[in-house]
């Protein structure tokens, strides 16, 4: 990979990383600001606003890196929070017309949850008081 295609596709990651951090409506020094702290290590503010802009004249490794760690948390945690409110809505529909079986459909992913064991992106189902709460993450999961 040439230090351009580097310089590129860390432009790409960075306005990403502002978008899902600050907004896309954001003022540049606030999205400078997520990037820098994004990526953290010694980067400054002017690092940043280089990547932002696509005027920097090389990408350390560390830096990519960084970056690409921080984005793939990103997509991870909200492809997770949109699964999460997708099977909070099945479960409330099951509950307005079939009560039962949205239990029997909770009981069936409790157990499900069980045989997964602690996989990334495995389904974690508790009970707070008389409320259903579904929570993601192998680590988050209920214990037997």
């Amino acid at each position: 990979m040439s230090s351009a295609d580097d310089v590129l596709e860390m432009k790409l990651i960075s306005n990403e990383l502002a978008d899902r951090l600050a907004g896309a409506g954001a003022k540049l020094a606030a999205r400078a600001g997520v990037v820098m702290k994004a990526i953290g290590g010694t980067t400054t503010e002017n690092r940043a606003l280089e990547f932002l802009r696509g005027k920097a004249r090389r990408v350390d490794g560390w830096e990519k890196d960084n970056a690409r760690r921080r984005r793939a948390e990103l997509r991870t945690a909200e492809r997770r929070q949109r699964e999460n409110e997708h099977l909070h809505w099945i479960i409330s529909e099951l509950e307005t017309t079939n009560p039962e079986l949205a239990r029997q459909l909770i009981d069936g992913l409790q157990h499900v949850v069980g045989r997964v064991g602690d996989e990334g992106g495995a389904l974690a189902i508790s009970e707070a008081d008389a409320d259903q709460s579904i929570e993601w993450g192998g680590s988050d999961r209920p214990r037997d």
